[in-house]
């Protein structure tokens, strides 16, 4: 079947899910175009290889992921807006995708529980490249603003700016993933407990690095943290800043064991200043 492209234009609004079905199939929301479907639907439904999704519109969705994922080298690219509200509801979700591309330069705001701002998840989900130069923010509890869920040998490119408020809302976490590349250039601003700015949980040779802000406001939070029986041979390297919350200035960096898990290397700003 040959693939299809189906556009949102300026001024119009659909209120379905728009599902690409096959192998190569686009999306496209012009700048102007809008998505809004009933609660608990999707936005844009990728099903099949090699599809793509650019938005540069509005995508507002309730209870449900922005746009959603299952195959193999997606290109998902998102200059427009995305929010979502209610618990469990994703900005953009690659869910076992693997190779998968993902970029944002525009917002992605969720406001419910457990809602993520980008998520990569799966053991299939292998090779993503992750990448934000835009606003991600997050209010819900365990909300965080990009995780990645079991894939290996995935990137994170962070040069925007990521917001977290909620208990245990992570700025960037990966999970489990090994040989995972987190950058950080920009800000990464979250403000409750438990919410670290990075945070590695069990994701074996880990490489985070850090040249732009890190801050940490709530009680237990920490700038990055490094933990989980899995999270041997990470790779700690600080040139930026990392600032916690006044008194927690111990928290800037947390390992599982130092004398184990990691290499760290301090810039100049490599320690916490209040």
């Amino acid at each position: 079947m040959l693939a299809t492209a189906t556009v949102i234009r300026s001024g119009e609004t659909e209120t379905s899910t728009v599902t690409l079905s096959s192998a190569g199939d686009e999306a496209i929301v012009e700048e102007g175009g809008a998505i809004t479907p009933a609660s608990a639907n999707i936005g844009i439904d990728m099903n099949a290889a090699s599809q793509s999704a650019l938005n540069q519109g509005t995508i507002t969705v309730d209870q449900a992921n922005g746009i959603d994922n299952v195959g193999d080298n997606a290109t998902i690219t998102n200059s427009g807006t995305i929010s979502t509200t209610g618990s469990n509801g994703f900005g953009i979700n690659n869910n076992g995708g693997a190779s998968a591309t993902i970029t944002n330069s525009g917002t992605i705001s969720t406001t419910g529980g457990d809602s993520l701002g980008i998520r990569n998840t799966g053991v299939g989900a292998t090779s993503a490249v992750i990448t934000n130069s835009g606003t991600i923010s997050t209010t819900g509890t365990g909300g965080f603003g990009i995780e990645n869920n079991g894939g290996d040998d995935v990137v994170i490119t962070n040069s925007g700016a990521i917001s977290t408020t909620g208990n245990g809302g992570h700025g960037i976490a990966n999970a489990s993933g090994s040989n995972a590349t987190i950058t950080n250039s920009g800000t990464i601003t979250t403000s409750s407990a438990g919410s670290h700015g990075i945070n590695n949980n069990s994701g074996t040779n880990a490489v985070i690095t850090n040249s732009g802000t890190i801050s940490t406001a709530g009680t237990g939070a920490d700038g990055i943290r490094s933990t989980g029986a899995g999270s041997t041979g990470a790779h700690i390297i600080n040139a930026g800043v990392i600032r916690s919350a006044p008194g927690q200035c111990y928290n800037s960096i947390s390992l599982a064991d130092p004398h184990v898990a990691p290499r760290i290397c301090f810039g100049r700003d490599g320690y916490c200043r209040q």
